[in-house]
């Protein structure tokens, strides 16, 4: 790319001294571009809708008009005070956990919720707008686009939207061919924002707004700390690019004259109510738009996910149920539910010491107080942390948040304020290359927080302590002081430990576990030795316990240290205990209160309704009559004649139903007690509410369910591996017979099994697919022609039922810039859906690829010839097969789980998280007269 000339950037800061020496003030003209830009203002607009599309899925926009009117307000008052564009700006809100705002081609401007928060004043957040308005008007996104057309597509002029949505499309597919191409130079991105600094400080002043807030909300961001280097730091090269950007823009506001600054009414009330009710907003962010709805019906009694945390208050007049999407806030005596919190991706809750509210935070650092007695929320804060964290701890008063940062350096942060109670502690040493890879990787596997560093807030609130490996840090959070222990605390903290009481720690000797103890805080008398394993500490609501985690084959088991004895494991893992009541959750689902002396159940409850987590499984008879839902550990079957659910069972993996209505699902292997079962198929026949448990076992199989089918992968050989050599097995699910089967001498292929299509997917550069495709004269012509055959695919298309080949084609993934998560075929179309969040169109009988599009979890129906996609959480779009239009689009106030057309096409089937069962007539949802632009 071509760099702008020194000169020019001279020339503008000559520019500016001039006009402030003449103390005049005339409209900032737009600087020449640096580099040719292809798109017109329309055009560029359309380039924004197709990139918006795309990543809009994965950042959940927060589409209320009363938060962004707000928002767009600002913007239209610093336009007037651009240069001179015919792009019109738009504002956006975005939920995601880090402080930023940027701009994309058309004039689109996203802002996220925490950069919100981490403003002091809207004259800071005006400062950020008008740096991102200024990369808008000068048309920096646009001419990198053009770069990057010109680069990766060598396309010099664009022309319709479709045009440009399927130029994009092709960008996309380009990223691993062509990887220089979307990379920028440090030079010129630096020669970017020093452009768009300038042009913002000029709008800033013109509109009213002291520049100097720009400034100071830029150096918390870059965390600059005030630095601005100097010429000596400039002549060796050591002044960073932030340094210099800081420097620049206090240059620059104090360059422009008296006469180009505006007046402007402090509006700070008004600000701190908005960035309160933005701070507070909860929902899926989007207002119900339905069209063609015939009937719908709420599914009752609802499934609810299992428990991942049980806890009684301090005073045990209460207790709280999490599970993966809400907290339920019950009273004891007796045991009812008070209120239900909606706590999506939340950290394990806690009461106050008082009693008296329940807090939690989540991954994106927002922390949130409810009142126990009232069910309301009390307070909410986003704590803004631009290096974001590896591991966070709440205390009990959710008045603090630890934070391990990704540079290893641990804080203890004022939740209101976002302030450090004291200086950082470095753990980096801590940590071996091989460690930070194990933890880091068993986070992305489970999806969870690992635990980096033994991190425990006292009960109170008032002490803190995290360890790893002897090197330890304490504070008293009530003195703001930090504490020196003495080594008889510290032996007790290497490994593992926990606060169970205001006071005193049990903690494992890491030398010795037998002789492991419950020790005084902070003083480090032994009160007692206990024998200790590896299993994580954890402790009780209230009493001489301690939770482990787990226990032999067991998730959980609660530690009596009086007795030195486990005396009690649960299967699943919520559980607490208070003195002699214990509280878990027991697989039928109902949370269950017993008396550890007595050893008797003393009261029961079933938790209403909670949101769906991600399905394993579901399933619609093609009458219409029932349905089947399963969660990773509960399933059931409801009537949606009634919306009643007849079926509440463990949960399963694949589902069908017959023609008869009887549902065939796999139901793993499941033990309680003395009774074990094997993985089985079991068949529920719904209108009868009878179970067959003795259905076809897939003990120590690699089979797996796909609808109606069994698929089996067979070593050749005893003992022999199953992704190669092997046989294909299909079974019938209904009786276990083999429909069909075949060897694969070499690679064994990926499989995508549809009602009545099936798919086989290799690699093209695997020893299978050269050795199908060598069979077929035309097919290797094709593959000749593709430009690169690293990461793309051969699919072999068969009839499910019996194998009997329909077509092979092969897919081009433009050397691996995309890869297939699900593939499958419906009359003369086959659909894949790729790692980009995209559905891919092909024709099965030639293998031409016939349309893209943004989203996922497609439905197709070629008897009405529509796609439904979903594009964003709630939102469904249908599309025309045979031109790729856009029909209509339909919009859920709650995420959407399962979506699937009807057999006869005239309707689409909708089941969204909040349990709520809808039918859509499809011709009155996408006619003429519903089509909206």
């Amino acid at each position: 790319m071509k760099k702008p000339p020194r000169l020019l950037l001279l020339l503008l800061l000559f520019a500016i001294r001039s006009a402030g020496a003449q103390q005049s003030c005339q409209q900032l003209p737009l600087p020449p571009l640096r580099d040719p830009n292809i798109f017109t203002g329309e055009q560029e607009q359309y380039l924004g809708e197709a990139m918006a599309e795309h990543f809009q899925r994965e950042f959940r926009p927060i589409e209320d008009d009363e938060l962004t009117r707000y928002l767009q307000r600002l913007g239209d008052q610093l336009a007037p005070h651009l240069p001179p564009t015919d792009l019109q700006f738009r504002f956006f809100l975005l939920d995601v956990p880090f402080p930023d705002a940027f701009t994309i081609p058309g004039g689109r401007i996203y802002v996220t919720r925490k950069l919100v928060a981490f403003a002091h004043s809207e004259d800071e957040l005006v400062g950020i707008l008008a740096h991102e308005m200024a990369h808008g008007a000068t048309r920096q996104t646009a001419v990198d686009m053009t770069r990057i057309f010109r680069d990766a597509l060598k396309v010099t002029e664009v022309s319709d939207r479709r045009d440009i949505f399927e130029k994009y499309h092709q960008l996309i597919e380009n990223v691993a061919r062509k990887p220089g191409a979307f990379r920028q130079s440090r030079g010129a991105e630096q020669k970017e924002q020093l452009e768009a600094d300038r042009v913002a400080v000029y709008a800033l002043v013109s509109a009213g707004y002291p520049p100097e807030s720009f400034a100071q909300i830029f150096d918390r961001l870059a965390e600059t700390q005030g630095k601005t280097g100097g010429w000596l730091s400039d002549f060796f090269g050591t002044t960073k690019p932030e340094a210099r950007r800081l420097r620049e823009i206090l240059k620059m506001s104090s360059s422009l004259p008296a006469a180009c600054r505006g007046a402007r009414a402090p509006a700070d009330e008004e600000f701190r109510r908005w960035q309160a009710a933005v701070v507070a907003y909860s929902g899926l962010g989007r207002q119900e738009s339905l069209r063609g709805v015939r009937t719908k019906r709420t599914l009752s009694p609802p499934l609810r996910a299992d428990l991942n945390h049980l806890r009684f208050s301090p005073d045990g007049r209460y207790l709280l149920a999490q599970d993966d999407a809400s907290i339920f806030v019950l009273t004891r005596e007796p045991l009812a539910l008070l209120s239900r919190i909606d706590a999506e991706d939340a950290y394990p809750a806690q009461f106050s010491p008082d009693s008296a509210a329940v807090v939690f935070h989540n991954p994106g650092l927002r922390v949130e107080r409810w009142r126990v007695a009232e069910g309301e929320r009390e307070a909410v804060n986003e704590v803004v942390l631009p290096r974001g964290c590896l591991q966070t701890s709440l205390a009990p008063d959710g008045k603090t948040l630890a934070c391990l940062g990704i540079d290893f350096k641990l804080s203890l942060l004022e939740v209101v304020s976002g302030a450090r109670l004291f200086p950082e502690k470095d753990y980096s040493g801590s940590f071996s290359p091989w460690e930070a890879f194990f933890l880091m990787l068993l986070a992305r596997l489970l999806d969870q927080q690992p635990e980096w560093l033994h991190m425990s807030f006292s009960p109170d609130g008032r002490y803190f302590v995290a360890a790893r490996h002897g090197n330890v840090f304490a504070a008293d959070l009530s003195a703001r002081t930090p504490l020196s222990l003495p080594g008889s605390v510290k032996k007790y903290l290497h490994y593992n430990f926990t606060f169970i009481a205001a006071d005193r720690v049990v903690g494992v000797n890491e030398d010795n576990p037998q002789k492991s103890a419950l020790i005084r805080f902070p003083t480090g008398e032994v009160l007692q030795t206990v024998t200790l394993g590896s299993q994580r500490l954890a402790a009780p609501g209230h009493g001489d316990y301690v939770l482990l985690r787990p226990i032999e084959k067991f998730p959980v088991g609660v530690l009596d240290l009086a007795k030195g004895k486990v005396f009690y494991a649960s299967k699943k893992p919520a559980l607490d205990i208070y003195d002699e009541t214990l509280a878990s959750e027991q697989l039928d689902g109902h949370i269950v209160l017993e008396n550890t002396v007595t050893q008797r159940a003393t009261a029961r409850i079933n938790l209403p309704r909670s949101p769906l987590a991600t399905l394993r499984a579901a399933a619609l008879s093609r009458d219409l009559k029932w349905l089947a839902v399963s969660q990773r550990s509960r399933g059931a079957v409801w009537s949606l004649a009634t919306g009643s659910r007849v079926f509440h069972t463990r949960g399963f993996r694949g589902a069908y139903f017959d023609d008869d209505g009887a549902l065939y699902a796999d139901f793993p292997a499941w033990e309680e007690g003395s009774k074990k079962t094997e993985r089985r198929i079991l068949r529920l026949d719904a209108a009868r509410s009878s179970m067959d448990e003795e259905g076809p076992s897939l003990e120590n199989t690699s089979a797996t369910q796909y609808g109606p089918y069994v698929v089996r992968f067979r070593p050749r050989k005893e003992k022999g591996a199953t992704d190669e050599d092997v046989f294909l097995e299909v079974h019938d699910v209904r009786d276990y017979v083999v429909l069909w089967a075949r060897h694969f001498p070499k690679e064994a292929p990926a499989t995508y099994f549809g009602a009545t299509t099936a798919v086989l997917s290799w690699p093209v550069s695997s020893r299978s697919a050269k050795a199908e495709i060598g069979k077929d004269p035309a097919l290797s012509a094709r593959l000749r022609a593709l430009r690169e055959k690293e990461g793309d695919y051969y699919l072999d298309v068969v009839e499910a039922a019996t194998g009997r080949r329909l077509t092979q084609l092969l897919v081009e993934t433009g050397k691996g810039s995309f890869r297939i998560r699900d593939v499958f075929a419906a009359g003369d179309w086959l659909v894949i859906e790729d790692t980009q969040d995209r559905v891919l169109l092909y024709s099965l009988a030639g293998g031409e690829l016939k349309g893209r599009f943004f989203g996922s979890n497609a439905a197709l129906s070629a008897v009405a010839g529509l796609l439904c996609v979903q594009n964003e959480r709630g939102q469904l779009t249908f599309y025309d097969l045979a031109s790729g239009e856009k029909r209509d689009q339909l919009t859920f106030s709650s995420p959407v789980s399962f979506a699937t057309f009807t057999p006869d096409g005239q309707q689409l089937f909708v089941l969204t998280a909040n349990q709520s069962a809808y039918w859509i007539d499809v011709a009155a949802a996408t006619s003429e007269s519903a089509a909206r632009p």
